[in-house]
């Protein structure tokens, strides 16, 4: 099975590596066999990031004009199936958490974007952000927050 890639090399940046030859890309980028897998092109270093045979990240919707705007020229293309997008929402939400954990300073704002992920992940799953505070509110209400800081060592 071949899926095509819409790629496109939109004047900006890929993933702050250069492409070889900007303005190309070769025609074995265009597809892929077998799969959800991304293409694994040379110009963009043939590596495999997060299990994907290609190198990229998914990122939000407005950086790759961010990136145009700073003068780079980005090298993006459009998940190719619910499955990857899927895929890269748990990477990405993966990545934020371990950023997170990390950071000694600004932790709202990782805060905020471990939301965006979760957001993102609930919608792909077709439950909205206001059925999401439902669920949390319940188990809050059955089960309790974490405010009293209560810490469980296990039974006698």
């Amino acid at each position: 099975m071949t899926i095509s890639l819409r790629l496109a090399i939109a004047e900006g940046f890929a993933d702050r590596r250069r492409v070889a030859s900007p303005g190309a890309i070769s025609l074995n980028c265009l597809s892929m066999k077998g799969g959800i897998h991304p293409p694994s092109c040379g110009e963009m270093g043939g590596q495999s990031v997060n299990g994907y045979g290609g190198a990229g990240k998914l990122v939000r919707n407005r950086v790759p004009q961010m990136i145009r705007d700073g003068g780079g020229r980005p090298v993006i293309y459009t998940a190719a199936s619910p499955d990857e997008y899927r895929a890269r929402l748990r990477d990405k939400l993966r990545d934020k958490f371990a950023g997170f954990l990390v950071a000694e300073k600004d932790s709202g704002e990782k805060l905020s974007d471990l939301r965006e992920v979760v957001y993102a992940l609930a919608d792909d799953l077709g439950v909205d952000a206001n059925q999401v505070e439902e669920i949390r509110a319940a188990k809050a209400a059955a089960r309790g927050g974490f405010g009293d800081r209560t810490v469980w060592l296990g039974n006698r």
